[in-house]
């Protein structure tokens, strides 16, 4: 996967923070949840899949269509993204985000700092995030790795949390 289809720019984490949808217009659109090669930089890291390098960073590819709400998505990724604060749950918690911070390898490739998201508006959301997957399947032969109908099948909220790093 060399490039996605539409305009894409990369907005960092650390510039756009908790309120991202000053950023966004209210239309229906897909995002995506890209990893970042060094932190501070918009450089797409470089991930390898089983068929392939996908040189987008891509980690998630999402899409809002209820409501031209595609910010209020994004805006619940992006506070899913933070650490938890002492004592306080998220409400409305993104699965993706959920996921990443999980997971020890992920996390520790991808912490805050070396995260970016970006969005394209479309009129037909549901059929611009599948064409997206299935364009990302067909050059990698596999979702992105925050994707998928089993993603949240490797992890174990109940002690994943609690698991200290694998060993080297």
């Amino acid at each position: 996967m060399r490039k996605f289809p539409g305009s894409w720019y990369l907005y960092r984490l650390d510039q756009v923070g908790s309120y991202v949808s000053r950023y966004l217009e209210a239309k229906r659109g897909v995002y995506r949840l890209v990893g970042l090669a060094e932190s501070g930089k918009s450089k797409p890291a470089i991930i390898d899949r089983i068929c392939g390098r996908d040189v987008t960073g891509t980690l998630y590819i999402g899409c809002e269509g209820k409501n031209f709400a595609v910010r209020s998505r994004l805006t619940k990724l992006v506070r899913s993204l933070r650490e938890p604060r002492h004592g306080s749950v998220y409400n409305a918690q993104h699965a993706a985000g959920l996921f990443l911070r999980r997971n020890y390898l992920l996390s520790t490739r991808f912490p805050k700092s070396k995260l970016a998201i970006a969005w394209c508006y479309d009129p037909n959301p549901y059929i611009a995030e599948g064409n997206l997957l299935v364009s990302y399947m067909d050059s990698l032969g596999e979702s992105p790795p925050l994707n998928g109908p089993k993603a949240q099948d490797w992890i174990y909220p109940e002690t994943m949390s609690s698991l200290p790093p694998p060993e080297a």
